[in-house]
């Protein structure tokens, strides 16, 4: 896997910038993706890329390596947007479904279905997508737990 070194120090760079800097071939998705779109506060270390693999089982597989891969069904290559010639990241919409159908932690995802419904993303799009993936009433759900959550804090 690629990754970016820093000169200085020898130290792998794996944030979303330096990948951009390396040009990495790839798809960045969950919660690396909810930290750039600024739908959520998480700010991964490692950032999650997607793999297709139509043999993962609905929640995916994690690889470990320099980079965390995760092997997932049906990546929608629809929904991607270019941020260098060859690394691609998941839009707002499709990193809100992907949270949901991957089963991401729990407080990123409330934190990431808040700000979606606050207006950071285009709704319309996003119920769309989790009709499209059969989320649309666990999505409903979880924004109300997320609510709930958010108000007794």
């Amino acid at each position: 896997m690629g990754c970016s070194i820093n000169k200085m120090d020898g130290t792998i760079k794996n944030d979303v910038y330096s990948l951009i800097e390396y040009d990495y071939d790839g798809i960045i998705g969950v919660e690396a993706a909810t930290s750039y779109w600024g739908l959520s506060t998480f700010n991964p270390a490692i950032p999650i890329f997607l793999f297709n693999d139509d043999n993962a089982e609905e929640n995916g597989l994690f690889v470990e390596s320099s980079l965390s891969v995760l092997f997932v069904p049906n990546v929608n290559m629809d929904n991607l947007v270019e941020l260098s010639e060859h690394l691609r990241i998941t839009d707002p919409e499709q990193t809100v479904c992907d949270m949901i159908r991957y089963n991401r932690h729990e407080f990123h995802l409330f934190e990431t279905l808040i700000s979606a419904y606050s207006g950071m993303v285009n709704i319309e799009k996003l119920e769309s997508l989790a009709n499209y993936y059969n989320i649309y009433d666990k999505m409903q759900k979880l924004y109300k737990e997320a609510l709930e959550v958010e108000e007794e804090g």
